[in-house]
């Protein structure tokens, strides 16, 4: 019961995560098209008014990178956990790549939410 739990947590991590990704993809275009916009009208410094919070937001995807590359190691664990049949230590290995996911998603979420603000 408990690996069942584990695994539909971790699926709705993951979907988080997906959501996630698709906003930040769509804040990303739109800051692009934002700053193609700026430079090509002259208006630099309304690129400079939102430094602060694109550095954030960039800050913000590093750490979604890394606590993506962690869950890739974790992965591995998981699945020879599961090649031993094993579902009473794969809870754990679970539990952590779902709270990964969780934090991960947030990143993306904020870091859309900041470049969507710089985008204006």
């Amino acid at each position: 019961m408990q690996l069942s739990q584990s695994l539909a947590a971790y699926r709705r991590a993951t979907d988080a995560d997906a959501r996630g990704q698709a906003a930040l993809k769509s804040a990303m275009q739109s800051y692009v098209s934002a700053l193609q916009t700026a430079f090509s009208t002259h208006q630099t410094s309304r690129v400079l008014v939102h430094q602060q919070d694109t550095s954030h937001a960039l800050q913000l995807i590093q750490s979604a990178l890394r606590l993506q590359g962690d869950n890739s190691a974790f992965e591995a664990a998981l699945q020879r956990e599961a090649d031993e049949k094993d579902s009473a230590a794969m809870v754990p290995i679970l539990s952590k790549m779902t709270s990964d996911e969780q934090k991960k998603a947030s990143a993306l979420q904020q870091a859309a939410q900041l470049l969507a603000k710089a985008s204006k």
